[in-house]
Order: structure tokens, then C-alpha cells, then sequence
């Protein structure tokens, strides 16, 4: 079955459901002291992209990440295509079956945001979640630390919020959950008719935004000379004539 124009570029199915894992490893041996693997059926197909508080308000990274948040992608019919299919029909690791796959793939299984716990104290398991509506794809998602949340407290890797990219039916948002309540839905959605963009992937969270002070930099033209002119001349002239002059300074007239 051919995939219709307005789904070209989109990523397609995974052929099988996602683990979540957790080992301990002697850093000296490198022997496995300790594993665990889950899966969960409503929200680990197509795990892809994670987010975590980085910093604590003292500046220094965490001690220990006790919670990751993951976003899965679901699993659409209208994405399952036979080429990929047949590549991974023999896959040794399978979990899911493949009939029971291509059931669920025609069902349609929506896109999910949710809390991995993976402390000492809880092993390994799904602590909070939410299913987008069927239709909805999330992407890029970012911790945002609460504003005077406390260093020491049990629940600073939850002590903030969750950014997203959003793509609905009706247009693209950006969602705003609470890291301590993700079942409760996003606490904010924003919205404007001049909010677009393409398929979204990393993030990073700045508690301002400031000028830049570092004084490196390379001149794009000099970094991407050589990997353009091995593309189409279409692709050329895109570089002459919507990317390089936005990052070269504009001649001065003579006078």
C-alpha cells in the first residue's frame, strides 16, 4: 500500500512494542550485578525522546535521576508500511507477535508522555502517564524546574514542569504539563496561527535569555560548503539564496 504525500517524511512504525531497562553495572568488572526490563502496552510503542531535570537551583547536575520522561509515538496504520514490515519480520527479540501487532496497528494506539521511575528504592516502573487523543503527535519534550523549588527535597526530579511540541489536527501547539500530575492532561496549551514547525526533536531549557558571550564560532558557508555542493543543484541554491545571507554580514555600500 502506497503512503499517501501527506504523510512523506514522517517516521514510520516500530515492528515491535519498547522495553524500558535498568541495569546496575560494576564499573570495574563490568559485570551486570542487576536488570530489569518492562514493557507496558498502552505507552511503550515507539519510546523515542526523554527529558530530565539537568540541574538543581545550586547550578550543579543531580546526584542521582530518580525520574525520566519519555514520549512514545504510538502505532498508526497509516504509517505501517510492507517494506519495513518484511525487514523486521524475523526479528530474534520479538515480544509482540506480529498478527497481534498488525491488530493493534489497525486499532491505533495514540501517543504517550510518562514518568519513568527508575530509583533503587522503586527498581523499575511507570509512575504517572497520559495518552494524547488519537491523531496527535508529541515531540521535543523539556523539564522545566518549578520556579524556588527546593534542592533537597524527595521530589526535586519532579519539581517543575514538561514541554512539548505538539502536532494536532488543527494545527501545531505547544503543551505545558505538571512533572508531579501528567494524568491530569497538560495544565496549558498554546497556540497561534503563526506558530509552525517541522518535525521537532532536542530541547534545552534556559532560565533566560541573555546574548551570547562565547567568542567561537565558524562562518556557516566555510561548515557547509563542501557537504552542499554533493547535493542537487536545487539544493545549492537554496544554501545561495535563503541560508547564507542570513549568516554573512551585508557588504557596506562605497561612498
Amino acid at each position: 500500500i502506497s503512503v499517501p504525500s501527506r504523510l512523506c517524511g514522517m517516521q514510520h512504525d516500530e515492528m515491535d512494542i519498547s522495553r524500558m531497562g535498568r541495569y546496575v553495572i560494576d564499573g570495574e568488572s563490568g559485570q551486570i550485578l542487576e536488570s530489569k526490563v518492562i514493557s507496558d502496552a498502552e505507552c511503550t510503542w515507539g519510546v523515542g525522546l526523554y527529558a530530565y531535570r539537568s540541574l538543581l537551583p545550586s547550578g550543579k547536575p543531580p546526584k542521582h535521576l530518580d525520574n525520566l520522561y519519555w514520549i512514545s509515538f504510538g502505532l498508526w496504520k497509516q504509517l505501517l508500511t510492507q517494506f519495513v514490515f518484511d525487514l523486521y519480520k524475523d526479528y530474534k527479540y520479538r515480544v509482540v507477535p506480529r498478527t497481534e501487532m498488525l491488530r493493534l496497528a489497525e486499532a491505533g494506539i495514540p501517543a504517550s508522555l510518562f514518568r519513568l521511575n527508575t530509583s533503587s528504592k522503586e527498581s523499575l516502573k511507570i509512575g504517572d502517564r497520559y495518552q494524547f487523543p488519537a491523531g496527535y503527535i508529541v515531540s521535543s519534550p523539556q523539564f522545566m524546574p518549578r520556579r524556588n523549588s527546593e534542592e533537597s527535597s524527595e521530589d526535586s526530579s519532579t519539581d517543575g514542569y514538561i514541554v512539548c511540541t505538539v502536532f494536532t489536527p488543527d494545527g501545531n501547539e505547544i503543551w505545558i504539563f505538571d512533572a508531579q500530575n501528567l494524568e491530569h492532561g497538560p495544565r496549558c496549551r498554546l497556540s497561534h496561527p503563526s506558530l509552525k514547525f517541522s518535525l521537532t526533536i532536542h530541547t534545552a531549557w534556559l532560565e533566560k535569555i541573555a546574548p551570547r558571550t562565547a567568542t567561537y564560532n565558524i562562518p556557516v558557508r566555510q561548515d557547509y560548503k563542501n557537504l552542499v555542493k554533493q547535493k542537487s543543484q536545487e539544493i545549492q541554491d537554496l544554501f545561495e539564496t535563503e541560508v547564507y545571507p542570513h549568516f554573512e554580514p551585508t557588504p557596506r555600500s562605497a561612498c
